[in-house]
């Protein structure tokens, strides 16, 4: 066995025959598929016995979050290379087959990133790969952009956990996926871990896979997902970025927080954010920073593509005017931000 498809759910019943399907076309030879359930109360573990008893499932005891879920997925595999798939994410039949020949043209290749087109709309991308501004900012890239821009494989800072294929044995060396953020920006964390430590994310162009959005999500509060984004990106930044490089993104770090905080209370959470940096300080003090052991070069490396990132997605507009960059090179809409 090559490759182990893991799929978290909750309460994606609704979902699962359209993904499942699609992985039984895959032209791909020598994978398995596992479901990881966070006690699913809508018939998802039913569905999967009654439809695809080849599929193994596991069924945790409570919604542990995507992250949990995901490491149980990996421990139970025994292949070199683990798929991540959401739930309401269809890949197209050569996908598998594509993510594996980009993961093993190089050994320092620790994950690929899928091309994920939106499902009501395939002519627009949702994310081709995720970046990370100077700023702290994660972003989606060319979200919302004509998927004809994004036909070359092309590295990238992270790849999204939506539709990803990793190095088990790496992944589970780095840690894994970090539970404590629950969801929401455990994919950028691992990829950020992975970079400190010399290796690099790549996108793949012919991966292909069309995803609806926000299906396991959409049953949360939207203050509950505000305040996890707001706890997981302070701990994010303070948890991989080293003193020296905090430093001179001092003056960026400090603007987006200021951007967001008053985005929050101006749009009625004021609470989710207060709440979300409370905790997020509560979890520094417990949590040993994975910048410690790692190499100055592959340091200064990761800062200089959260630069390539900023000026992508035109994030200093001035700045970049300042520097005579192109504005072409900055996409229509911004990906994720809060």
């Amino acid at each position: 066995m090559k490759i182990t498809v893991v799929v978290p759910n909750y309460n994606g019943e609704r979902f699962l025959a359209e993904c499942f399907d699609a992985l039984k076309r895959q032209t791909f030879e020598g994978f398995e598929s596992i479901l990881v359930d966070n006690a699913s109360a809508d018939g998802s573990m039913e569905l999967m016995l009654e439809r695809y008893p080849e599929v193994r499932c596991i069924r945790m005891r409570e919604n542990t979050g995507f992250a949990a879920a995901v490491n149980a997925g990996v421990a139970a595999s025994e292949a070199p290379f683990v798929a991540l798939l959401n739930n309401d994410a269809i890949p197209e039949p050569g996908w598998l087959e594509a993510l594996y020949r980009c993961i093993v043209k190089k050994k320092r290749v620790f994950s690929v990133s899928s091309k994920m087109i939106q499902y009501n709309d395939r002519t627009a991308i949702d994310d081709a790969g995720d970046g990370l501004t100077v700023g702290g900012n994660a972003f989606q890239r060319g979200h919302g952009r004509h998927v004809s821009r994004y036909r070359r494989d092309a590295r990238v800072f992270s790849s999204c956990g939506g539709a990803a294929l990793y190095r088990r044995e790496t992944l589970l060396a780095l840690g894994g996926f970090d539970e404590r953020f629950f969801a929401y920006l455990e994919d950028v964390d691992i990829g950020f871990r992975a970079r400190l430590h010399g290796y690099i994310n790549v996108y793949c162009a012919n991966a292909v896979v069309h995803h609806i959005g926000s299906a396991t999500s959409s049953s949360i509060s939207g203050a509950f997902k505000l305040r996890l984004s707001a706890r997981n990106n302070i701990v994010l930044i303070h948890k991989n970025m080293p003193p020296w490089m905090r430093r001179l993104n001092a003056p960026f770090l400090a603007g987006a927080r200021k951007r967001k905080e008053k985005s929050y209370r101006a749009n009625g959470f004021g609470a989710a954010w207060d709440e979300g940096v409370s905790q997020a300080k509560a979890m520094l003090r417990d949590i040993k920073p994975e910048y410690g052991e790692t190499r100055r070069i592959h340091q200064t490396g990761t800062w200089l593509s959260m630069w390539v990132s900023t000026f992508r997605i035109g994030y200093y507009k001035g700045l970049r005017r300042l520097l005579g960059c192109a504005r072409r090179l900055a996409p229509k809409r911004r990906g994720r931000g809060v």
